[in-house]
C-alpha cells in the first residue's frame, strides 16, 4: 500500500478563504472530524466524525475547497495512489479557528489555555494555565518520561502562589503611584524627610 501525506502550503492569515473553505475549516475543526472523498459525488467530500463508535456526518464540500485549505497548511491531506484518501485540520487551521471564534483579540486568544480551579472558599476561578511556570514544568517530560515536577510539588507550589497573592506580595512589574498621590502626611521621599 503506497500512501503518502501530502502538506502543500504554508499557512497565511492574510489569505481570505472562500466560503465553501470556510465552511469545510468549520467542519473539519470540531473534535476527531476528518474528510474521506464522496462515494456519490464526484469532486466531493464528506465530512465525519466518529464520537462513541458512531460515525457522524457534517455534510458534502466541494473538494476544491479541502485543496484551497492544503494549500494554505490549514489541512493535512493523506493520499493513495494519486486520489485523496483522508484529510484532517493541521494546528495552524485549528488555531484559525480559535481566531475566529474569539474575535477581535483572536491572536493571543489562540495561546490561552483556560481552565477552572477552585479555591479554598469553594468559589471558582479561571485561569489560563499557559501563564503558569508550574503547569509548565507539570505538562514537561524528562528523559524518563516523569513529569518535571510531581503532583505534590505542584500543589505546594500553587499553594505559595496563592498565599503570595492573597497577601499582596508579588513584586510589582512598574512602580506603586497610590502613596505619592494619596498624601498620607509622611515625607513624599527621602529628601523631602
Amino acid at each position: 500500500m503506497n500512501t503518502r501525506s501530502v502538506k502543500t502550503g504554508a499557512a497565511s492569515e492574510g489569505v481570505p478563504l472562500s466560503r465553501a473553505a470556510s465552511r469545510l475549516l468549520a467542519a473539519l475543526g470540531e473534535s476527531d472530524a476528518r474528510a474521506l472523498p464522496d462515494p456519490v459525488r464526484d469532486g466531493h467530500v464528506l465530512v465525519r466524525i466518529g464520537r462513541g463508535g458512531v460515525s457522524l456526518g457534517r455534510g458534502s464540500h466541494p473538494e476544491a475547497a479541502l485543496r484551497e485549505l492544503a494549500a494554505q497548511d490549514l489541512a493535512r491531506l493523506t493520499e493513495q495512489g494519486g486520489a485523496l484518501r483522508t484529510a484532517v485540520v493541521t494546528e495552524a487551521g485549528a488555531a484559525r479557528l480559535r481566531r475566529r471564534a474569539a474575535g477581535e483579540d483572536g491572536f493571543a486568544a489562540q495561546h490561552r489555555d483556560l481552565v477552572e480551579r477552585r479555591v479554598p472558599d469553594g468559589a471558582p476561578l479561571v485561569v489560563n494555565a499557559n501563564e503558569s511556570p508550574l503547569d509548565w514544568l507539570r505538562r514537561r517530560r524528562g528523559r524518563d518520561g516523569e513529569p518535571l515536577i510531581d503532583a505534590a510539588c505542584y500543589e505546594a507550589g500553587e499553594r505559595l502562589r496563592r498565599d503570595l497573592t492573597i497577601g499582596g506580595l508579588l513584586p510589582s512589574v512598574t512602580a506603586r503611584w497610590d502613596a505619592a498621590i494619596g498624601g498620607g502626611g509622611g515625607p513624599r521621599d527621602p529628601a523631602a524627610a
